[in-house]
């Protein structure tokens, strides 16, 4: 009986360890625009969401690491960025260009002659490429554009004031509210890779 357990426990330690999810490095190279109420926590953010699937080591590349090879200046040429990733060691290079953080008012609602609403939404577009080292090539390419609800004033037709006062969104909750803007950021860039990196 044991001669027929020992080859079956082995045969089933050997799937098991195949089976298992490869711990896949991924280098990150965010760019974001310079703002004016806060600094940027989108790196931080992405670290951590990401970070959180067993199966992806993930790197975020920034000016400090003074030791590593720079990071291409042309981030737009595939075989610039494929040969640094290649020389990085990683399996992915995923790149987050922030092309625009910015607050908007608008008009949403309108009644003529009776009244409108006007209201303040938070904005992010930009752009994520991913590119896959080991198979030498650019994987994706996706737009992305999120937006949040602020603060909103009803008026009567005849006042009609996009600059209105009570539109403005004081310092600290700006800065709570872009927050919550680069959250939901992040929550669809993990979507839009989701079919490479899966779920976990």
């Amino acid at each position: 009986m044991k001669k027929i357990l020992i080859p079956i426990i082995v045969l089933i330690f050997s799937v098991s360890i195949f089976a298992a999810p490869k711990n896949r490095k991924v280098f990150v190279k965010i760019f974001t625009p310079e703002l004016a109420w806060a600094d940027s926590k989108l790196e931080s953010k992405v670290q951590s969401t990401f970070s959180r699937q067993s199966n992806l080591n993930v790197h975020i590349v920034n000016v400090s690491q003074q030791d590593s090879p720079q990071f291409p200046e042309n981030y737009y040429d595939t075989d610039l960025l494929l040969d640094w990733g290649s020389e990085m060691g990683g399996r992915y290079v995923m790149i987050i260009d922030v092309q625009s953080e910015r607050l908007e008012k608008r008009k949403s609602f309108h009644i003529p002659l009776i009244f409108h609403k006007y209201q303040t939404y938070g904005v992010i577009e930009g752009e994520m490429r991913l590119f896959d080292i080991e198979r030498n090539k650019l994987l994706a390419v996706k737009s992305f554009k999120v937006e949040e609800k602020g603060t909103r004033i009803f008026q009567a037709t005849m006042d009609d004031d996009i600059n209105d006062p009570d539109l403005h969104i004081a310092a600290p909750e700006k800065i709570r509210f872009f927050s919550k803007l680069e959250d939901k950021l992040v929550r669809e860039l993990k979507m839009k890779t989701k079919v490479y990196f899966g779920s976990r």
